[in-house]
């Protein structure tokens, strides 16, 4: 029994060391085979020439350009770098077998340098080193000529960048391919219409999303030369991700335009009111050269929100200039002319429905010289009257005892002090008038940069987001016209 086993055991081996060294003159065979076939084709190929047996047939060139993702959109520089997969398909008359006589082998690859390729160029290529759009990977060879050759492309383009409705614009860039050494006669260009020339490969990303694609085949003939030249052009539609911008550069703006409202609800004789409004303008400023580092240094289209920036720096160079003026009226204290009182203190406080302003003294003229001098003592403690007699304090008020007269210098003083008294009182009072009028002035001036303020934001937002819309729809709608599908 054990001796059987170990008989079938080595016949098992034996037949499968058989089979191994067949399948592996089959591979050295088959290897042989296509070195031979390599040997035949290439023994005398010439890959400078066009590949064609007759110098008058033209060369037909299936192109295609699927792109695969947007590396960049560069609205600055003008340029958009797009990462694709290249499909080219011609034939080479040179390169053509039976496949009967090299074991059936219909197909196999060679390095697309050791081929003759048409020279397919991107017409506004934006790139320095544009060689670099031509990698060297492999092509499909068949057995009746037929030249298949895929390769990954990154193409970098120049674009003419639209920011007039950012940041909700809508970029239409176009690529234009075109054989640089060859008119129609030579190589007939022909853009791919097959399910394989879909874009479902897109990968999107978080800035930009391309909403359509679309290629064409056109045909140019110059007055210089009556032959024709084809070209295959690609028009790609990008509409931006708003919500970045409005986040992080809108937003913020219409809350400093907001904030700087607040400078005119301050007291006039308030400090900060200059500093909260140089402070709103410097980071205006920055929030508009952050947004105009990403526009193109173009005078032919400007972006609507840069003139709604604008707006809101004049308004708050403009609160600088009236908290200045406001801060200045507010500490005069000369006499208020009687039209500008009746005008500012009357008048304007009832259509602003504020409070009219009266002033009162303090003090009451009328019997200023019976209680304002009771402080008035001499040297024995007696009181000093306006007239200058003398009189004692008793619980039923003052007692004229003794007819004699103070001094002239305690008179004097006495005088002086009424004087003064009523002169500051006056004062006080132009003082607050005047202060009471910057306080109109500020409240006015709050309603009339509220009023700009919500109608510029207001009509400018509405504008942006309606000419984008209607910017968008005329773009696709000129699109199905021109470009089918």
């Amino acid at each position: 029994m054990r001796r059987r086993m170990e008989k079938t055991l080595m016949d098992i081996t034996f037949v499968l060391l058989i089979l191994l060294q067949l399948s592996s003159n089959v591979y050295s065979d088959q290897n042989k085979t296509m070195m031979h076939l390599h040997r035949h084709l290439f023994q005398n190929y010439v890959k400078d020439v066009r590949p064609v047996m007759k110098a008058t047939t033209t060369t037909n060139v299936t192109y295609r350009i699927a792109f695969r993702s947007l590396l960049e959109l560069n609205t600055r520089e003008q340029t958009f770098t797009v990462g694709t997969y290249l499909k080219a398909t011609w034939e080479d008359e040179f390169l053509r077998w039976n496949p009967d006589d090299y074991n059936g082998i219909d197909t196999f690859n060679v390095p697309i340098t050791s081929i003759w390729t048409p020279d397919i160029t991107l017409s506004d290529n934006a790139d320095i080193g544009f060689e670099r759009t031509k990698p060297d990977t492999r092509a499909l060879i068949s057995s009746d000529g037929t030249i298949i050759w895929y390769a990954p492309v990154i193409y970098m383009n120049s674009c003419n960048v639209r920011v007039r409705w950012f940041p909700f614009d809508t970029q239409v860039c176009e690529m234009l391919f075109l054989s640089w050494s060859y008119d129609g006669f030579g190589i007939n260009l022909e853009p791919e219409r097959s399910t394989d020339a879909s874009q479902n490969r897109y990968a999107h990303n978080g800035v930009w999303d391309m909403v359509a694609v679309r290629s064409r085949r056109i045909v140019t003939t110059y007055l210089c030369c009556p032959e024709p030249y084809p070209e295959i052009q690609y028009r790609l539609v990008f509409k931006r991700y708003p919500t970045f911008y409005l986040f992080y550069m809108v937003l913020p703006c219409v809350f400093l335009s907001v904030l700087s409202l607040l400078v005119f609800y301050l007291p006039p004789n308030c400090g900060e009111k200059l500093t909260l409004s140089i402070t709103n303008l410097l980071a205006l400023v920055v929030f508009q050269q952050l947004i105009a580092e990403n526009m193109p240094p173009s005078s032919d289209d400007s972006p609507v929100i840069g003139a709604y920036f604008i707006c809101m720096i004049a308004m708050v160079c403009i609160s600088v200039l009236a908290t200045g003026v406001v801060m200045h009226v507010s500490a005069i204290s000369q006499p208020m002319p009687k039209w500008m009182k009746r005008l500012f203190l009357e008048i304007i406080p009832r259509v602003l429905c504020l409070s009219t302003y009266t002033y009162q003294s303090h003090i009451n003229l009328a019997t200023f010289t019976s209680k304002s001098i009771s402080e008035i003592h001499d040297a024995e403690g007696h009181v000093i009257l306006e007239n200058g007699k003398v009189a004692t304090s008793t619980d039923n008020g003052y007692s004229i005892g003794q007819e004699r007269q103070a001094s002239c210098e305690t008179v004097e003083l006495l005088k002086y002090m009424k004087d003064n008294t009523m002169i500051k009182d006056i004062e006080t009072s132009e003082h607050l008038q005047w202060l009471r009028l910057s306080m109109i002035i500020d409240r006015i001036l709050l309603y009339l940069f509220s009023v700009f303020t919500i109608v510029c934001t207001f009509y400018l937002g509405v504008l942006i987001v309606q000419g984008s819309v209607d910017e968008y729809n005329d773009i696709l709608n000129e699109l199905e016209e021109d470009w089918p599908q």
